[in-house]
């Protein structure tokens, strides 16, 4: 939500949590200006605490072709979701 109503934000896939974007005038108006600042949108992504079976074979797998393909770009989710596991 923005303060004129809803905006839609594209997220590139491999978004890391804490990655912050910028809807440019979409803020409060700058005092003194008729001009809008920026609203900022911080992307925040939870890793689930408990996993079912069939979940936790999916994860598997997508870890595993992760590391096959040496994505090492995304280590922060994989470290995450090898964290469910231990």
């Amino acid at each position: 939500p923005t303060l004129e109503g809803s905006a839609k934000v594209k997220v590139p896939a491999g978004t890391q949590s804490g990655k912050v974007f910028r809807l440019k005038g979409k803020g409060a108006t700058i005092l003194g200006s008729a001009r809008r600042g920026d609203q900022l949108v911080r992307v925040v992504i939870e890793v689930p605490k408990k996993v079912g079976e069939e979940e936790r074979e999916l994860l598997t797998k997508l870890m595993q072709i992760h590391e096959k393909e040496g994505s090492g770009s995304g280590r922060g989710f994989i470290d995450k979701v090898k964290g469910m596991f231990g």
